[in-house]
């Protein structure tokens, strides 16, 4: 079945290629797995295609659907990963391909412990900083897997057209605490960090909101509060790194001295 086959007759407030927003619901829709239906609060309907792996729809359920309840329930998601350096919890965000579970996966290869991938997510950003908890698993593209070697843990291929796959982890299940800082990923000839401040901050940040094209109404106006709070909460970064995965070691031992 096509991915439009999967969509709802009645008129949504705004759509997509794999999405409809409505005024008390949204519905996610992919073609071979089925619909997701989240409701305000949080409740989820599960609708999966008739004869699919019932792991793939988990591995879907566990991805924007999941972070989409978080958003229903009027927490703040970003798209990214964090991890806990130092003592301290830092994240790393960036569009898809920039490579935030790449360097995830390189942190904790140097020891350091991972509390949450493809997205972060804030109990409430106006009263603290603290984090939810992040699922157990970690989302890997196959040159990530190639140059970290051949994972020990459990992976599952997302879409048979991918080559990015959901590896099962073990992370901590109990209060992350406070985020410290952001790393915004992007590429450039040379690697480097650099501090972001002001708008320059607030636009970056509000584009790594991970369900921005849900924006509507009162929903877009406590989001942009959200993370204007964040902005002037904690420093935001940019990491300027290089597509090659052998000089990411180095542009890290840096990122270590500047949260130190």
């Amino acid at each position: 079945m096509k991915s439009s086959d999967l969509k709802t007759s009645e008129t949504p407030i705004r759509e997509g290629s794999f999405f409809q927003v409505f005024e008390n619901r949204i519905e996610l829709f992919w073609e071979d797995v089925g619909r997701f239906i989240i409701y305000e609060g949080g409740k989820m309907d599960t609708l999966p295609e008739k004869g699919v792996d019932p792991k793939r729809v988990a591995v879907y359920a566990s991805g924007s659907p999941y972070t989409t309840q978080l958003f229903m329930r009027g927490h703040l998601v970003l798209h990214g990963s964090c991890l806990k350096v130092n003592g301290k919890i830092i994240g790393f965000l960036g569009f898809s391909g920039m490579g935030k579970s790449t360097t995830a996966k390189a942190m904790m290869r140097r020891g350091h412990d991972l509390i949450s991938d493809d997205f972060i997510a804030f109990k409430d950003v106006h009263s603290s900083n603290e984090l939810l908890p992040g699922l157990a698993q970690m989302r890997l593209w196959g040159d990530a897997l190639d140059y970290f070697g051949n994972p020990e843990e459990e992976k599952t291929q997302i879409h048979p057209d991918h080559d990015k796959y959901s590896l099962d982890l073990e992370v901590d299940k109990n209060p992350p605490g406070p985020l410290s800082a952001l790393f915004i990923l992007d590429f450039a000839e040379e690697a480097g960090i650099e501090k972001l401040t002001g708008q320059d901050a607030f636009q970056s940040l509000l584009a790594q909101v991970k369900p921005l094209f849900y924006l509507h109404g009162k929903k877009e106006a406590q989001t942009f509060l959200q993370v204007g709070h964040l902005v002037n909460s904690i420093p935001v970064y940019k990491l300027k790194r290089v597509k090659d995965l052998s000089k990411l070691d180095s542009l890290l031992e840096k990122l270590e001295e500047e949260i130190a």
